[in-house]
């Protein structure tokens, strides 16, 4: 996957392997482990966590494993002071790099979940996922305070998913089939030319369709009926919804 080379990049990398050994003394060190659970319950935080680690083969549990890790900044600070551990600690910056890359893969992650929970992929979601990711990265690409190997990994991102996902709307299956799901009109298909290609298609196969049968003329839903809002069938991949992302496009 595209996630898996990005995280790849040295100063990202470096600061992951940080993470790893300190996540990984833990597991190994009955007293840092114990420290842990016991500084968090003087904090008051509940429930008690312990640091996740990675799978090589699966990207998104790197992501889990750095989205655990920030969860529990502050005990884990105060553990690593405590049990006095020779493991080179994280700096500031370091700290904030691994919350800018948490914020840039939380979309992908999404998409991922979502994905390993259906059986089949509905063609209509193609186009509006691809695009969401698209419009997720992008905005962040845009924030002027976000560090060097953040940007780079974030450029590479947005060249990969033009590569991969640039003439999506032109696969005239996807497109006909997202214009033709109501959960998504207006907001898979970017540019307004593909779809009034897309609507042009499924009018012209209707027709054709209607030659060869004529079934009953449809009831005309009441006004309440036809109302729209925001698909409530996809509540796992909320930055698709978010305001901020739904009006932009890719850059």
């Amino acid at each position: 996957m595209i996630v898996r080379f990005e995280i790849q990049q040295p100063q990202i990398q470096e600061i992951i392997q940080k993470v790893k050994s300190i996540t990984e003394y833990t597991h190994r060190s009955t007293v840092a482990s114990e420290k842990l659970r016991e500084i968090q319950l003087q904090m008051g935080l509940q429930p008690q966590l312990r640091l996740k680690q990675d799978i090589a083969t699966r990207w998104h549990s790197t992501y889990f494993m750095m989205r655990r890790f920030t969860e529990v900044k502050e005990p884990l600070i105060s553990t690593l002071a405590l049990v006095n551990t020779q493991l080179t600690a994280l700096s500031l910056e370091e700290w904030k790099i691994i919350n800018e890359v948490c914020e840039v893969l939380q979309p992908f992650e999404e998409v991922t979940v979502d994905l390993s929970l259906e059986r089949f992929v509905a063609d209509s979601k193609a186009i509006l996922m691809a695009r969401g990711l698209q419009r997720a990265t992008a905005h962040r690409q845009k924030r002027s305070s976000i560090h060097k190997p953040v940007r780079e990994m974030i450029k590479i991102l947005m060249a990969e998913l033009t590569k991969r996902f640039g003439g999506i709307e032109q696969v005239n299956v996807l497109a006909e089939a997202a214009s033709l799901d109501l959960r998504f009109k207006k907001h898979a298909i970017i540019h307004e030319k593909h779809e009034q290609d897309a609507v042009t298609r499924v009018v012209g196969l209707v027709a054709v369709a209607s030659r060869v049968a004529r079934p009953p003329p449809l009831a005309t839903p009441s006004t309440e009926e036809g109302k729209m809002t925001h698909p409530p069938i996809l509540p796992r991949i909320q930055f698709l919804w978010s305001g901020q992302i739904l009006g932009e496009s890719p850059a």
